[in-house]
């Protein structure tokens, strides 16, 4: 990637360094780092100790945001459809003791969080099965019928990211590069 000043390329120094003061005199914020790019081009790149640029982030619900994409951009592919059964996609994490409810439960009910949980179940899904949370989450019986409750739930994105990485045949970064990363 070209690396320039943000002066040549049309990017104010003074607002980068309004922002940066408001970032580090917000006690409520902890920065590990910042890029920023313009046309293609990196005009900052800095990171806050004891951070670095070497190592990837947790970027927890922001991940959501790109899961959601990838299958928008799946579902217009034809890769899958919404009232695909997640059995059909992951039958190998289903067995006889997977609950009647999860075997019924849909590629739409994943994507809204409507799995039939009435709340979180990520430790649960960690505790079931501490090597695959996704394995865990299924065999959580749902306390309602898929599709008729929503609970924000971070195993049914987990579980959804499963199935388009089995779909495209990538890892969801590889699959959005050159369909979204890239562009922008």
């Amino acid at each position: 990637m070209d690396v320039s000043s943000p002066s040549a390329q049309g990017v104010r120094t003074e607002g980068i360094a309004s922002f940066l003061d408001a970032l580090e005199g917000d006690a409520r914020i902890e920065p590990h780092g910042l890029i920023i790019q313009r046309h293609g081009t990196r005009i900052i790149e800095g990171y806050w100790a004891p951070h670095t640029g070497d190592r990837s982030r947790l970027v927890y619900s922001l991940s959501k945001s790109f899961t959601g994409t990838a299958l928008g951009l799946a579902l217009g592919e034809g890769r899958l459809s919404l009232d695909d059964l997640v059995s059909d996609h992951l039958p190998e994490l289903f067995d006889d003791d997977t609950p009647d409810a999860t075997r019924r439960m849909r590629i739409r009910h994943i994507a809204s969080m409507s799995s039939g949980h009435a709340a979180e179940t990520i430790l649960e899904a960690f505790a079931a099965d501490p090597d695959d949370p996704v394995h865990g989450f299924l065999t959580i019986p749902p306390d309602a019928e898929p599709g008729t409750l929503f609970a924000y739930n971070q195993p049914p994105v987990l579980t959804l990211a499963r199935i388009l990485q089995s779909v495209t045949g990538e890892r969801l970064s590889d699959y959005l590069r050159p369909r979204v990363l890239d562009p922008i």
